[in-house]
């Protein structure tokens, strides 16, 4: 038999987080009265029949999950959010990513131009076949749409509680926040209880039945910026990455590997290589290769280069140096051939 603890501490069982956070003036301690905290036997517990979590995008974003995207500035983080909203909102694949039905998605965006998502808009949808008009499933949120040109703070109670008004007249399954960096100002990046507030919000989110995909700049050390508390109470996240013979002139071409993947491993989890391609004057559409292969190609033209020199008569030296390689690596190269 489960029992009841006494918890004058903890925030009420029938407490929503908007309730919560209706009156930021408020105590800790009047907000948190009379409340319990519910304990379970394991004999009891396990008997419990939890709903199973479904897939709002396989393998990436699941009901009641957070994951985040994190890349350098000017990667394609956006693009990749915005194909991420309009496949989940309409029940569409791309890459690899699959979501089996449409949801409800808010993305909330604290930094481009309301014209510029617009257009990735349309590209985008012709690429995965969705026409914006039919679609009700996913709500904009961007700065050029409000009467003062603010947008919340999320990482203050005022900013969050203008969120779950908001969620209260308008349920959705996900919450994409782009980015971190804008939409949290006044978070001090390195410091865990910083971003302690932010977290807990997170949770009370996922604790409600929302899922949350936060989109985040990485910092000099090619990891996401802030403190690595960040990733407590994340479920999955990508990193995306440059390939190494990457040219500016390809636009949105990068790497996705996946860095936390609670519960998953083996092919789902491997890194491959996406690209976007325009086909047309306002199409663009997702192509994708593993990421061996670029490097396979690279290494068949060193070692194509390495031959063609020492056939040339050059030194392994000479040849090191024409390459700006090491002497070890050209040997390596031209062992391949023999």
């Amino acid at each position: 038999m489960s029992q009841t603890i006494k918890n004058e501490k903890a925030a009420p069982n029938d407490a929503t987080f908007s309730t919560l956070h209706s009156d930021s003036t408020s105590t800790t301690a009047t907000k948190q009265e009379n409340s319990s905290y519910r304990v379970d036997p394991l004999s009891d517990f396990m008997e419990i029949e939890f709903p199973p979590r479904k897939w709002l995008l396989y393998p990436f974003i699941q009901e009641k999950g957070i994951a985040m995207i994190s890349a350098n500035t000017g990667i394609g983080k956006t693009y990749l959010a915005l194909s991420i909203a309009l496949a989940i909102s309409s029940g569409k694949s791309f890459l690899r990513f699959t979501a089996e039905a449409p949801a409800r998605v808010l993305y909330i965006d604290g930094e481009m131009a309301a014209e510029e998502i617009q257009t990735r808009i349309t590209d985008l949808s012709k690429g995965l076949g969705i026409n914006p008009a039919d679609n009700k499933n996913l709500l904009i949120w961007t700065a050029d749409r409000q009467p003062d040109n603010i947008m919340p703070n999320l990482s203050q109670p005022e900013g969050q509680r203008i969120i779950a008004e908001f969620l209260a007249k308008n349920p959705v399954d996900l919450i994409i926040v782009d980015n971190l960096s804008v939409l949290c100002n006044g978070i001090r990046e390195n410091d865990a209880e910083s971003w302690s507030k932010f977290q807990e919000w997170l949770l009370s989110l996922r604790r409600q039945g929302y899922s949350v995909l936060e989109i985040q700049h990485n910092g000099k050390n090619g990891d996401y910026r802030g403190s690595s508390k960040q990733q407590d109470i994340l479920n999955y996240t990508i990193c995306l990455k440059r390939p190494d013979n990457y040219k500016k002139s390809e636009g949105a071409r990068f790497e996705i590997h996946f860095g936390k993947t609670r519960g998953l491993s083996g092919e789902n989890t491997e890194p491959y290589e996406a690209q976007l391609e325009r086909l047309q004057e306002s199409e663009l559409t997702w192509a994708m290769k593993d990421v061996q292969s670029h490097k396979l190609e690279k290494k068949l033209a060193e070692e194509s280069r390495a031959r063609e020199l020492k056939a040339q008569g050059k030194t392994q030296q000479e040849i090191a140096n024409e390459m700006r390689i090491s002497i070890g690596k050209v040997n390596s190269l031209l062992k391949n051939q023999s």
